[in-house]
């Protein structure tokens, strides 16, 4: 989930769990809900960005780690103030999880059980990064920012529990779409969360005899007919199926594939050159996607160039 509705939701949380304590304990619980996301810094360094446990949603968005990560700034608050270091460690391990809870909710996967599995979970209601929700969030976030100052009575009994009903309908629309679609696509097909609450993707892998499909769909709950995106074929005996499985086996040296499950090829090529695309059908919006693309010689299927990126159109 953004920044963002991360920050809000705490906020919200903080003000009714919260409520009669110090207010450096607001801000503390604020700070332990958005803290998991600093991880992404580390990922400047290559060693992390290539490390599917220390990577921006590794070992960081674990039950494991919240409970480690938030002692040390417990600690902290314990010799600043002479806060109850036990108190203190609950509250900030409840808001730390609070953040890794609605990540577990969205399209990448965190290894929330390690170190006793390095297995990655995820229950898909929602984009990893949703634009529709991230902007209402900052609109809820500058109107909360205003009537702080200008009236706060208004904004604690009247702004917060309409904030808090928006969040509540939204997840649970969201939370009952996606069982009401496990059970209604067929075994090859996955559900994808749309950028807005009505609509959706369908991502279908069919493995025959003698050829794999990817296909991606975009549906609306209010429409029967659903708009194909994507539909790539390819034959098991021929070329493309070799540069494939030469492709997908790069994807072992980036870690964002150990996160999403919904990969879409897509292969162009002119009289040199053949491109493989390997898209995220979890990230798939308005023509784009985040795609790992190798470029190979078209004589000799060597390898020449790779890149990764959010930016491709298709």
């Amino acid at each position: 989930m953004d920044f963002f509705s991360h920050f809000i939701i705490a906020i919200l949380f903080a003000s009714y769990l919260l409520k009669g304590m110090d207010i450096v304990f607001f801000y503390y619980a604020v700070f332990m809900a958005i803290l998991a996301d600093l991880d992404v810094f580390l990922e400047i360094i290559p060693k992390f960005r290539n490390s599917k446990l220390l990577s921006h949603k590794g070992v960081s968005h674990s039950i494991v780690g919240a409970i480690l990560i938030s002692f040390f700034p417990s600690v902290f608050l314990f010799f600043l103030m002479g806060a109850d270091l036990i108190a203190t460690w609950i509250i900030g391990t409840a808001f730390y999880f609070l953040h890794i809870f609605f990540d577990f909710l969205t399209a990448s996967k965190i290894p929330i059980v390690y170190p006793f599995s390095k297995k990655k979970y995820r229950f898909f209601i929602d984009r990893a990064v949703n634009p529709f929700l991230m902007f209402i969030s900052i609109g809820i976030l500058i109107v909360s920012i205003f009537f702080r100052f200008l009236n706060p009575f208004i904004l604690l009994f009247y702004l917060f529990p309409s904030f808090v009903l928006f969040y509540s309908i939204y997840f649970l629309n969201k939370f009952v779409s996606k069982i009401i679609f496990k059970f209604k696509l067929s075994k090859n097909s996955k559900y994808i969360p749309g950028l807005y609450p009505f609509d959706y993707y369908i991502y279908k892998y069919i493995n025959e005899e003698s050829c794999i499909r990817y296909q991606l769909f975009k549906k609306s709950y209010f429409k029967n007919q659903k708009q194909k995106l994507i539909d790539t074929q390819i034959d098991k005996n021929s070329k493309k199926m070799v540069l494939l499985d030469k492709t997908l086996e790069l994807t072992k040296n980036y870690s964002f594939f150990s996160k999403w499950d919904s990969i879409v090829p897509i292969f162009s090529e002119n009289d040199h050159h053949i491109r493989v695309s390997l898209l995220l059908g979890e990230t798939y919006l308005s023509n784009q996607a985040y795609a790992l693309n190798v470029l190979y010689r078209k004589d000799s299927d060597l390898l020449i160039d790779q890149f990764d990126g959010f930016n491709e159109k298709f």
